[in-house]
Parts: C-alpha cells; sequence; structure tokens
C-alpha cells in the first residue's frame, strides 16, 4: 500500500506556550501493551536545525514509502529529503531527543498533528534558531530519524511547545509521534 504524501500536504510549524483547546489525544493502538509503533522499533527521535538552503540534486525520491535513513549526528551538517521529495541542505541540530519531554497525536479534521512539548534548555535553543530565522526570512527543519516533516519559514516568536502537521494516514503519524516520544 502506498503510504507517499500528496503534494498538496499541509505543512506547520506552531509554537505556542499554551495548552491547545478542544482537541482531545488519540488513544494509540497497543502491540502487548507497548504502543505499536515502538514494539521491537530504535529510532533516532527528533532534531531541530537551521535549513541553510535546498539541494535538488539530492535526488529525493516520493515514490512508495521514504526510507528513514536516521539523524545525522547533532554537530554536523546534514543533506536529508523531506516527504515531498525536496532536499535540504541542513545546518548542525540546535535540539534533539534529549530535550523532548511529551509527544502527543492529535486529529484535526483532515490533518494529524503532532504536540512535542520540550525541556527549558530546548526550548531555549530553538526560541534562539527561530529568532535568527525570523530575521532573515529563513526556514527551521524539523527532522525525526532523518526525514525532514517540517520545513517552514518562521515569522515570529516561540514557545516551548512545537507541532507538526500533515496529511499522513493514522499509521504514519502514529510512527512519526512513536519516533519522538521520549
Amino acid at each position: 500500500m502506498s503510504r507517499a504524501l500528496p503534494a498538496a500536504a499541509v505543512l506547520l510549524l506552531a509554537l505556542v506556550l499554551a495548552a491547545c483547546g478542544g482537541d482531545d489525544p488519540v488513544e494509540m493502538p497497543t502491540v502487548d501493551g507497548a504502543p505499536a509503533a515502538d514494539a521491537g522499533d530504535t529510532v533516532a527521535g527528533l532534531q531541530v536545525r537551521p535549513v541553510l538552503g535546498q539541494l535538488a540534486e539530492l535526488g529525493c525520491d516520493v515514490d512508495g514509502e521514504p526510507e528513514a535513513p536516521g539523524n545525522a549526528p547533532a554537530d554536523e551538517e546534514a543533506a536529508l529529503c523531506d516527504l515531498d521529495g525536496i532536499g535540504y541542505r541542513l545546518g548542525p541540530a540546535v535540539a534533539g531527543q534529549e530535550g523532548v519531554e511529551a509527544a502527543e497525536l492529535y486529529r484535526t479534521g483532515e490533518a494529524w498533528r503532532i504536540q512535542v512539548t520540550l525541556d527549558p534548555e530546548a526550548t531555549d535553543a530553538v526560541a534562539g534558531l527561530a529568532e535568527d530565522a525570523a530575521s532573515s526570512d529563513s526556514q527551521i527543519a524539523l527532522v525525526v530519524d532523518g526525514l525532514v516533516l517540517n520545513a517552514p519559514t518562521v515569522g515570529g516568536t516561540i514557545g516551548g511547545t512545537l507541532q507538526l502537521v500533515g496529511s499522513w494516514t493514522g499509521a504514519q503519524a502514529e510512527d512519526y509521534r512513536a519516533r519522538i516520544a521520549p
């Protein structure tokens, strides 16, 4: 079954300090009491990186399910693809999996939303990156296990919560959430 995302996928980065009202967390499927996507999986988690440019020559393939290559070392630049086949040159990560306190999955209309709560240190690092990006009309990449899930242009201040929104399937959304969850 093809799990490729349509070209019109909704990509959004909303950073908020207040709790989201009205949405209830989605009940997650389990296998022997563990979240289904976690059963036996080894994952690398979240990285937040500055976008240094796009790489058309990277040859990103959008046919079928994209392979998650795993995260590059946090202190190195990386060349990675997003789910729509766009290649990015990314700077070193400013925050990573160790800064994630929680990751919850919500369904909002036709889209899925993964709400990621960061610890104070990761919040400060991402806020600094967002401030730099907003002043230069640049992008920030939210990378999960080597795949760029969102690379929005940042236009303002941010807080301790990241929201990744996409028109993923329910199974894809749970897989991404499980890769981010602490």
